[in-house]
């Protein structure tokens, strides 16, 4: 089935599962060369899925649809396609945290606002890395493109460091939390807890590719050529 027989099914039926429309989504995005036409067709797939009442599916299905509309530079659709997910699926961390995630592109800040309280509603002991990582994301979009006042900063900056060492508590051996930290004193020109932070993090995990990256980044800066070299080795090894 092509996109435009799921369209007349879709609109003949009034109703969409959510599983074949992302087949039928993705199989368009890497099968239509012309971007004109792929436009075109993303534009009526779009306008039926938001149209129909009952979209039937998982909460992964919603994801993945966000995910291909999101790849496409259209971060403004991924939210609507989080919205109507978020309906079926409220509590869903996926949902919520991807939608943090594109709303810094589309600086929907208000909706997504909403979307991280709900967020910290929930036990921190059920949050995945995208709960995580995008909401330390999201915060610091909030200090780059909100007219805040100092103690909102202020605020904020705190709440971010919270975040931080809540994600290296409940994910111990994530990578991408030591790599949170790190981004972390990196945005506030803290070099030394910076490169602290890296080094811990080479030392604990098993593999480290992406921190062993940002080390050797920092080691050549630095004029240490031997240890850069070192830990482009060493990140060759754990990328396997």
């Amino acid at each position: 089935m092509d996109h435009l027989d799921l369209i007349v099914t879709i609109q003949e039926t009034n109703r969409c599962q959510v599983a074949h429309f992302e087949r039928v989504l993705e199989e368009l995005i890497n099968n239509t060369d012309d971007s004109t036409e792929k436009n075109a067709a993303l534009f009526t797939l779009e306008d039926a899925f938001f149209s129909c009442e009952n979209c039937i599916g998982t909460a992964d299905n919603f994801h993945n649809v966000a995910v291909a509309y999101a790849r496409e530079d259209a971060e403004d659709i991924a939210c609507r396609v989080l919205e109507k997910g978020l309906i079926r699926f409220p509590q869903s961390m996926d949902l919520l945290a991807d939608y943090l995630k594109y709303s810094i592109s589309c600086s929907n800040f208000e909706c997504a606002y909403s979307k991280y309280e709900k967020l910290l509603s929930l036990s921190k002991s059920r949050w995945n890395w995208r709960a995580f990582r995008f909401s330390i994301d999201f915060l610091f979009a909030r200090l780059e493109r909100e007219n805040t006042s100092e103690e909102l900063n202020n605020t904020i900056t705190k709440e971010i460091g919270e975040l931080v060492a809540e994600y290296q508590s409940h994910r111990p051996f994530d990578e991408q939390a030591f790599l949170a930290e790190a981004e972390m004193h990196q945005y506030f020109n803290e070099s030394s807890k910076e490169l602290e932070t890296l080094e811990k993090a080479i030392s604990r995990l098993k593999a480290a590719p992406k921190c062993l990256m940002r080390y050797s980044d920092i080691q050549y800066e630095k004029g240490e050529y031997a240890k850069a070299l070192q830990s482009i080795d060493r990140c060759k090894r754990d990328a396997i």
